[in-house]
């Protein structure tokens, strides 16, 4: 996969919204290389300088702690709808 190409290839809508919300993003296009950053940094990874590329632990950890946030993400949706 090419790190700068468009995030879309390896997350779906919701999940790049998460992501580029809790990366505070607001640039046009989230490139795969930053989601992969995003996801490892709610796993646990710092991102420092020198700390080089996450591992599998805080990816994994950090695709955990995604889905969660995007099923509440749907979940307050629904209730939402329900409300009104």
């Amino acid at each position: 996969m090419r790190p700068h190409a468009p995030a879309e290839q390896v997350g779906t809508a919701e999940e790049i919204a998460v992501v580029r919300k809790l990366l505070r993003h607001a640039g046009s296009l989230l490139t795969v290389s930053d989601f992969v950053r995003g996801v490892a940094k709610l796993g646990g990874f710092l991102g420092c300088k020198g700390d080089g590329a996450p591992g599998g632990r805080a990816l994994w950890r950090g695709y955990q702690h995604l889905q969660d946030m995007v099923f509440a993400v749907h979940r307050l949706a629904s209730a939402a709808e329900d409300s009104g």
